[in-house]
């Protein structure tokens, strides 16, 4: 029987056409296969552990007071230690280098400030309005001018806070395994107590003055540790006496009432 003409292209045509097609529904189940969509992929939650109702409800009132422009009055651990009182203005929250801070202008002092949320202990709005404001731009050379290059020494035992804390470039290890981190910070009085947080696991090459001012500042919270530790160590004795004295008073009143 005779074939019709043209009848074995169609035939290859069709038979490729249909390889492409099987191919091509495979390339789609394979990609389909890598990109399931989903729902619950990414969360982000910027409360600390453990903190979390606590620092939502702080950032819920700050955010408040911000929107309908009324005071709060916080109280406030500075980075001395000092617990203060201060009415403020809130006026922007801003997340910055893993921490929210809110820009303020502070009635106490009479002009603008950054507090950091996390040191904010008590915080009440106030029915006291103020008028929108501005907070004023940083000056870019100021604050260069203020930075410097630092270098300090770790052991291996804190890698958790390094990596936390500093940037992947500028962390080294030298052949004993110790931390070497080279970064430009502001030399102030933030930075001593930062560097005082980590106590002796931390060790400054450079600059060498920066290492005296801690070693002072270390030595200035040390004796006054040492100072109410023995003023409490005094005042433990007097009040022992005292109930030594009182309960002494007691006896001696129920002689007398008895010999009465």
């Amino acid at each position: 029987m005779a074939r019709a003409r043209g009848s074995y292209p169609r035939c290859r045509w069709f038979k490729s056409s249909s390889r492409y097609l099987c191919k091509k529904r495979n390339l789609q189940k394979q990609i389909s296969f890598f990109c399931i969509k989903s729902e619950n992929w990414l969360e982000v939650d910027f409360s600390r552990w453990g903190n979390k109702s606590q620092d939502n409800a702080m950032f819920q009132k700050v955010k408040e007071a911000i929107i309908s422009h009324k005071m709060l009055c916080i109280v406030y651990v500075n980075t001395r230690g000092e617990v203060i009182e201060r009415v403020i203005c809130p006026l922007k929250m801003v997340y910055k280098a893993k921490s929210w801070y809110i820009k303020v202008f502070c009635m106490n002092k009479s002009d603008f400030r950054i507090f950091k949320l996390t040191r904010i202990i008590q915080a009440r709005i106030m029915e006291k309005f103020f008028n929108p404001m501005e907070f004023p731009q940083e000056e870019k050379k100021e604050i260069k001018a203020n930075c410097e290059n630092i270098i300090l020494r770790f052991p291996q035992e804190m890698a958790y806070r390094i990596y936390d804390e500093f940037e992947v470039d500028e962390i080294n290890q030298d052949d004993n395994g110790d931390f070497i981190i080279s970064a430009t910070m502001p030399i102030d009085e933030w930075l001593i107590g930062y560097l005082l947080s980590f106590g002796s696991k931390v060790c400054i090459i450079e600059p060498k003055y920066l290492k005296k001012l801690s070693t002072m500042k270390q030595k200035k919270y040390a004796n006054k540790i040492n100072h109410d530790i023995c003023c409490q160590g005094y005042c433990d004795i007097i009040l022992k006496r005292s109930i030594t004295f009182l309960a002494d008073i007691k006896r001696a009143v129920f002689k007398n009432v008895e010999l009465l």
